[in-house]
């Protein structure tokens, strides 16, 4: 598997999916990408002034296995801070840095979040709803 991690919009991000062993990290190696992108987001309520943290889900076996790439982005997670416009941007420049990295997935963004943690679900429906208004998407893995 194939994970990045970083900082976008001051926010701790990662990219996976699967990637053949040995690969050269300068030219990833996408054959086996399905080109499909799920953008995972992280449950969370509480108010707070931190870069977030990268949630397990977004290593999550289950997808990766299937050969989706996973998106996740701390800065998507009511638990590091309550500023809708400012997830919105996040969540905008971090799908941007993966397709400039990785290019354009073939079908539309799925968003996944944990079922049994989905205490901020009117969040990332907001997040959700100015960013893609046209994408079929999901509270939960579907899969």
């Amino acid at each position: 598997m194939r994970q990045e991690r970083g900082s976008i919009n001051r926010f701790l991000y990662s990219f996976a999916m699967l990637a053949p062993f040995g690969e050269d990290s300068a030219r990833p190696d996408l054959s086996l990408w399905n080109g499909r992108l799920v953008y995972w987001f992280q449950a969370g309520v509480g108010i707070g002034h931190t870069q977030g943290k990268i949630d397990g889900g977004s290593m999550n076996p289950d997808i990766l296995g299937q050969g989706y790439a996973i998106v996740h982005s701390g800065g998507n997670n009511a638990g590091t801070h309550y500023n809708l416009q400012l997830a919105g941007e996040t969540a905008m420049m971090t799908k941007e840095a993966f397709v400039k990295r990785y290019g354009v997935p073939s079908t539309p963004l799925a968003w996944a979040a944990p079922a049994a943690r989905s205490s901020n679900t009117s969040l990332r429906r907001t997040i959700r709803a100015s960013l893609t208004p046209r994408c079929r998407c999901s509270h939960t893995p579907t899969w």
